[in-house]
């Protein structure tokens, strides 16, 4: 399934955007995992207060998710998601009309509220919710 994950240049309700530099260095830092490991997870929890991302390896239980393609089309980061018949993957489907999918990057917010990505971690299912 194509889901948008992010919009260049448009503020979200953190008063965040991102610029399309960062949406192409996201795209680079995925292709270069791909390259290097063959296959890029996503997770899901099924908890709605999922927003501290540390950097340590995925955990296995809340892989959900493959990214197949990550691209920038226009102002859009698009991806190409294959939900996998894991026990959250499942879950996922289940709630999918409830979900975003957002990047999960380490970087620096500016004075003006732009993202510079310093590297992209994850793509994550998340409630749109807590969006």
């Amino acid at each position: 399934m194509i889901k948008r994950i992010l919009l260049a240049n448009k503020k979200n309700s953190n008063d965040r955007y991102y610029t399309i530099d960062s949406l192409k260095k996201m795209v680079a830092d995925y292709d270069r995992e791909v390259q290097r490991i063959g296959e890029f997870y996503g997770s899901f929890k099924d908890s709605e207060d999922f927003h501290e991302y540390l950097d340590v390896p995925l955990n296995v239980r809340d892989v959900a998710f493959v990214v197949k393609e990550l691209n920038v089309r226009g102002s859009s980061l698009v991806a190409n998601i294959e939900l996998l018949e894991t026990p959250r993957g499942k879950e996922l489907k289940r709630m999918i009309n409830q979900i975003s999918f957002r990047p999960v990057s380490w970087g620096f917010i500016k004075e003006d509220g732009a993202v510079e990505i310093e590297r992209l971690v994850s793509i994550n299912a998340i409630y749109k919710s807590t969006d």
